[in-house]
C-alpha cells in the first residue's frame, strides 16, 4: 500500500527569496542545492536507522530549487504545491527579503499545513530572528515560521514554534556571509580598514 513517505520525490525543498540568489559569491540557493546533491554521506552511516527509524540514504538527492526545476511557462502555483507535497523536508533561506516574500510565506504555510512543521530547517543568511509578536526591518523569520499553523492554514500566534537553524551570517553581525572563500577574500580586500 502506498504511503505518504513512499510518494516523496525530493529529499528537500529550498524556500528562498530570489534576491538572495543573485550576487556572485552569495548565490545561496544555488550553493546549497549543489552542496546537498553532491554531499557524500559517510559510508558507515548509509543504511543505518536515523532518529525517525528510517534508513539513512546514500545521497541527499534530488533537492528541489524552483529556478532549476521549473520552466518559465509552467503553472508555478500547482508545480510548487506538488513539489512541497513531494518533499521530505523544507530548508528556508532566512533573510529580511525572504521574510517579507508572499511566495516564501505561502510555501512555508503549505508545508506546515501538511503536518511537516517538524521537518523545517532555517539557514540564517542575514537579519535577525525575532520571536516577539512585533517585528523590525531586520526580522528574518516570518510570522508563519515563528508560530503554529493549523490544517486550515491559520496562524496561531499564541503557540510559538522555533525551527532548527544554522547561521551563515558574518560572526557578530546581521550581514550575509559568503558561499566561496574567493568572494570573502574579495570583500576583505575591498575593506579599507584591513591591511
Amino acid at each position: 500500500e502506498e504511503t505518504a513517505e513512499s510518494r516523496l520525490t525530493y529529499a528537500a525543498f529550498i524556500s528562498y527569496s530570489h534576491a538572495d540568489n543573485r550576487e556572485e559569491g552569495r548565490k545561496w540557493a544555488d550553493w546549497l542545492h549543489h552542496e546537498l546533491e553532491t554531499y557524500e554521506v559517510p559510508a558507515d552511516l548509509i543504511g543505518k536507522s536515523n532518529r525517525a527509524g528510517k534508513p539513512i540514504p546514500a545521497q541527499i538527492y534530488p533537492v528541489f530549487q524552483d529556478e532549476k526545476e521549473l520552466s518559465a511557462s509552467s503553472n508555478l502555483s500547482s508545480a510548487l504545491t506538488t513539489a512541497l507535497d513531494a518533499s521530505a523536508c523544507l530548508i528556508y533561506l532566512s533573510s529580511p527579503q525572504s521574510a517579507r516574500s508572499v511566495y516564501v510565506s505561502q510555501e512555508l504555510r503549505h508545508f506546515k499545513q501538511t503536518g511537516k512543521s517538524d521537518r523545517m530547517i532555517a539557514l540564517l543568511l542575514a537579519g535577525e530572528p525575532e520571536y516577539g509578536k512585533e517585528s523590525t526591518e531586520q526580522q528574518c523569520f516570518p510570522e508563519v515560521l515563528r508560530f503554529r499553523v493549523d490544517a486550515s492554514g491559520a496562524i496561531d500566534t499564541n503557540v510559538s514554534e522555533e525551527p532548527i537553524a544554522a547561521d551563515a551570517r558574518i560572526p557578530g553581525t546581521q550581514e550575509q556571509g559568503f558561499t566561496t572563500p574567493e568572494a570573502y577574500r574579495r570583500q576583505l580586500q575591498q575593506d579599507r580598514k584591513l591591511s
